[in-house]
């Protein structure tokens, strides 16, 4: 057999596509002292014979201490410059794997998101327990962020606030620091239901999706007031606004939701509860590659009086730090081509949520926005973090949107958005 020209190699060789491109992946496995094997890429080429691989990415090395037998789940590193972080790539020996850009919404494969999962053995001491996560190279010129999710329900976020470099085959080693949990997560995941029976006699979050987006027996039915609650974790309620006394959800409210609509054309109030999102790696919708979310429908006009919130049923106020917003299909296609009732977003059109708290007497707190589309080139792809910390003590925050495309009937916009991850200070 004749010998080849030059020699190409990759490893681990599973992180080859079939168009030669490179995978690095999204989710990483903890491995004691050491970094995921399958995800730390390396490449060789030779002329010669004689193989040298080269790192194609970096390293970020976290200590973390703790104590009272506290067990880390998973770690999330996200950019906050919203950089991407994993998905295919062509390999660069000089500068490390290149991600590749996404043309157009329709076609991300990669990610802006991190997560290293742990195992039982993941129990923190006064000892650093020592973790790696395999990041591509590149600079961070607004630095990251780190959430550190606990088995006891509790997340802490730890921020770097200047510009940060992960270079090829380099270690970023952050000092050491103490994992002390201050806020729980409403996260609508099943796996993180911690409350008694719903309103469908279940105990998880997937049995609150209605069987149909529009018409279907749990928002429609008429018989009972549709709600949630996230007993035992955030304590975050919910209920139907039932602004006309029908019990039905086109009077206002949040309706947890697991729909994707990547087409357009499905774009109407029969899909009213699906996002445009969907990630690449899980194939769901929700933030960070999760499965569940949250939909909200309803506005203030001249016969809606009551706003759709989220309340604390144990009548405790407290800080809600933040959440993450996305769009839904519906209100996409209707700022880009409208429809019977709504006219395509032009120069000077913007359409936002206005959140407003208020303490446990009733008293407004403050006010929060979150641009959702703006004039005919802006509209939310993504999810993007809310901050909602702004208005203080709550015990409940109300929801309003606003568009610059109302008439004399009130807004013709389709007055949606999708939350999740709601963060509450602990």
């Amino acid at each position: 057999m004749a010998e080849a020209d030059s020699y190409e190699a990759v490893y681990p060789a599973s992180a080859v596509r079939e168009d030669g491109s490179l995978m690095l992946p999204a989710i990483q496995n903890y491995a004691a002292g050491s970094f995921d094997a399958a995800a730390h890429l390396m490449t060789a080429s030779s002329t010669g014979g004689t193989l040298e691989f080269r790192n194609q990415c970096a390293l970020l090395k976290l200590s973390l201490t703790g104590g009272d037998a506290s067990v880390v789940e998973r770690i999330v590193l996200t950019g906050n410059g919203g950089e991407y972080l994993a998905g295919p790539g062509e390999k660069n020996d000089d500068t490390g794997l290149a991600l590749r850009e996404a043309e157009d919404a329709a076609s991300v494969e990669t990610v802006k998101w991190l997560r290293l999962d742990f195992g039982e053995e993941a129990a923190l001491s006064s000892e650093p327990l020592v973790c790696y996560m395999v990041v591509p190279a590149g600079e961070f010129p607004n630095g990251f962020s780190l959430e550190i999710h606990t088995a006891d329900g509790m997340m802490m976020e730890q921020r770097t606030l200047s510009a940060q470099t992960f270079a090829r085959s380099q270690v970023l080693s952050m000092p050491a620091f103490e994992v002390a949990g201050t806020m729980r997560v409403l996260t609508f995941e099943d796996e993180d239901y911690k409350g008694d029976v719903n309103l469908t006699g279940e105990k998880n979050w997937s049995s609150l999706i209605d069987s149909e987006q529009y018409g279907g027996p749990l928002l429609y039915g008429g018989s009972a007031l549709y709600g949630w609650n996230d007993a035992n974790n955030t304590f975050l309620a919910s209920q139907i606004t039932n602004n006309d006394g029908t019990l039905k959800f086109w009077t206002g409210g949040c309706a947890v939701s697991d729909y994707i609509e990547r087409d357009l054309a499905n774009g109407d109030f029969n899909h009213q509860l699906a996002v445009w999102y969907q990630d690449p790696v899980t194939g769901f919708g929700g933030h960070n590659g999760s499965k569940n979310f949250c939909v909200q429908n309803g506005y203030r006009d001249f016969y809606r009086d009551k706003l759709p919130n989220i309340y604390f049923s144990d009548g405790v106020a407290r800080v809600i730090d933040h959440m993450y917003v996305a769009n839904t299909t519906y209100f996409i296609n209707c700022i880009i081509g409208g429809n019977q009732f709504s006219t395509p977003f032009a120069p000077g059109d913007v359409a936002k949520i206005v959140a407003t708290g208020f303490d446990s007497t009733g008293a407004e707190t403050g006010t929060a926005e979150l641009v959702l589309a703006q004039d005919d080139d802006y509209y939310l792809t993504d999810w993007v973090r809310f901050d909602l910390s702004s208005l203080g003590t709550v015990a409940k925050v109300e929801f309003n949107i606003t568009s610059t495309d109302s008439g004399d009937y009130g807004m013709n916009t389709p007055a949606y958005f999708a939350f999740d991850d709601v963060a509450v200070r602990w």
